[in-house]
């Protein structure tokens, strides 16, 4: 496959360039949280089951959550 770009600095400032409308805000909220609202004898098949809620949470967090549930986190885990 051919070289696409130059080296670092051209990587960087093609990547600017195509994500130029997506906004990094580092820290806060970076954990995506759904939760769902059932009685299961075993953990469900979260792909097939719609949320009752869905939030941002800086921490992964059930304590505020009342009830029976199942709950499922994604995150994006930037690089140091």
């Amino acid at each position: 496959m051919p070289k696409v770009v130059a080296g670092a600095v051209e990587a960087r400032d093609v990547a600017t360039f195509l994500l130029r409308d997506v906004v990094v805000v580092p820290g806060g909220e970076l954990i995506r949280r759904k939760v769902y609202r059932g009685d299961w004898d075993q953990l469900p098949d979260m792909d097939s089951l719609t949320p009752t809620s869905a939030d941002r949470v800086a921490l992964l967090k059930i304590d505020d959550i009342d009830g029976t549930f199942a709950a499922s986190f994604d995150a994006f885990l930037p690089n140091a």
